[in-house]
């Protein structure tokens, strides 16, 4: 499986995950989050703090450590 991302100023990196990786709240947040917020700043500049984050309903997008 692996993770992009995508705007009208560029695309993120793509990030592969483990063929047989439990993707629980703290693998999603340790390894999709932080490297895609690690990319953000890049693209958006000054304007990261108007930035918004869209995510599906998936389990580890909505625990409360997310």
């Amino acid at each position: 499986m692996v993770v992009a991302g995508f705007c009208a100023r560029g695309k993120l990196r793509i990030h592969r995950i483990e063929s047989k990786a439990k993707v629980n709240a703290a693998y999603f947040q340790e390894n999709v989050m932080d490297p895609n917020f690690d990319d953000i700043p890049w693209l958006y500049g000054a304007d990261t703090s108007k930035l918004w984050i869209h995510m599906d309903k998936v389990s580890s997008h909505t625990a409360r450590s997310s």
